[in-house]
């Protein structure tokens, strides 16, 4: 039996997003191939950090954060929709060790303050995060209520690890 010899090269390409450095590394058989394919991957990427970045107001974060600073449920978009399925799916098969609320742990400890966050602190984020505290009905994501303290704003129920989330989007997107 003859064995196949690949003709692929790999081609790699560095870029930043959500606030990261990132790599794409590609098996193509040619550079111009390379570089199609990879300009298409970069502007989803940037699409994805654009619609679901939670610095931006008019972003779908912010408006299930306003939703739970309310205490009001919202509508949300099939893409969306098919996320926080995939959020759910990912917390009950990792029993419970993967849950997309966690970012207030995030600010807990952060680059800005070398302070080590205490116990009551901690218990405190933890009391206050958790895809338990949403109800999900698709297309309808009703977030628990925020009360209106430093920590509560960053506790919100769909304020995401970015990377997680993000990185989760574009599978989710391709199923």
């Amino acid at each position: 039996m003859r064995s196949q010899v690949s003709t692929e090269l790999l081609f790699r390409f560095d870029f930043a997003a959500m606030g990261s450095p990132c790599v794409l590394a590609l098996y193509v058989s040619d550079r111009q191939t390379a570089e199609k394919i990879a300009e298409t991957a970069i502007e989803e990427v940037r699409r994805i950090e654009w619609r679901y970045s939670r610095y931006r107001s008019d972003g779908v974060l912010s408006q299930i954060n306003r939703a739970a600073t309310i205490g009001s449920g919202l509508s949300v978009d099939n893409e969306t929709a098919r996320l926080i399925d995939w959020a759910f799916l990912a917390r009950s098969q990792s029993d419970g060790l993967f849950d997309v609320t966690t970012g207030l742990l995030r600010r807990l400890w952060n680059e800005e303050s070398a302070a080590v966050p205490t116990d009551q602190e901690i218990a405190n984020a933890i009391s206050r995060i958790g895809l338990d505290k949403v109800s999900w009905n698709c297309p309808w994501l009703i977030p628990t209520r925020v009360d209106q303290n430093p920590w509560a704003q960053s506790r919100r129920p769909m304020d995401m690890i970015r990377q997680g989330w993000s990185t989760s989007l574009f599978q989710a997107s391709q199923q």
